[in-house]
């Protein structure tokens, strides 16, 4: 998760605090959170400012279909 964070807060344009919640709330692999800056600079680019932490969280939930929260057996 840590490293996650790190990886997150460095990446997108967010606070070390914002890339802790979405660490703690979504257990990313390298890909994925190279996919959700992706899209985040994609959307920067395409709308002409820097993203939301609620259009980032949306991505995230896209990116991620099955968080700590919603997981079944293992």
């Amino acid at each position: 998760t840590s490293k996650n964070t790190l990886s997150l807060h460095d990446a997108l344009p967010i606070s070390a605090e914002q890339a802790h919640k979405l660490a703690a709330d979504f257990d990313f692999s390298g890909g994925e959170i190279d996919n959700i800056v992706r899209k985040t600079t994609m959307q920067e680019v395409l709308e002409g400012g820097v993203p939301t932490m609620e259009s980032i969280v949306k991505l995230c939930s896209q990116e991620k279909v099955c968080t700590k929260s919603n997981r079944i057996g293992f």
